[in-house]
């Protein structure tokens, strides 16, 4: 039986939070308050988009995400959760690095309905009368 990705992200949690104290990380634009980030971490709302970047080379999961946010921004999503996976986290930190630049992004964090994850990240846009 499969596992689901909330029993993934719980399991790896639990193994992540006895060997490192402090897994959280985020990036966000200069506008957004450190309260409004806390409610963003803190609230259930769901993604309206999920990329599932397992089995991607990293230039394809660059494309896929480029892709994805773009097809957010013409459809007024807010939010996007990108699923990268554990492995060396090699590709969660290039995606960090060329997300972070984009114009769009209001916050990207690994923290979401106050859990922290490992083998994904969320994504919020800006509304697109920010734009």
């Amino acid at each position: 039986m499969p596992i689901s990705q909330k029993e993934m992200d719980a399991f790896f949690h639990d193994i992540h939070h006895k060997h490192q104290s402090s897994p959280h990380w985020y990036q966000c634009h200069d506008s957004l308050s450190a309260k409004n980030r806390a409610e963003f971490e803190s609230s259930s709302q769901d993604p309206s988009i999920i990329l599932d970047l397992h089995g991607k080379s990293s230039d394809e999961a660059y494309r896929s995400c480029i892709d994805i946010i773009a097809f957010a921004q013409n459809h007024e999503h807010r939010i996007i959760k990108i699923i990268h996976g554990i492995g060396t986290q090699t590709l969660k930190k290039e995606l960090q690095q060329h997300i972070r630049l984009s114009k769009s992004m209001l916050l990207i964090t690994n923290k979401h309905h106050n859990k922290i994850s490992r083998s994904c990240f969320w994504i919020w846009l800006k509304k697109s009368f920010d734009f």
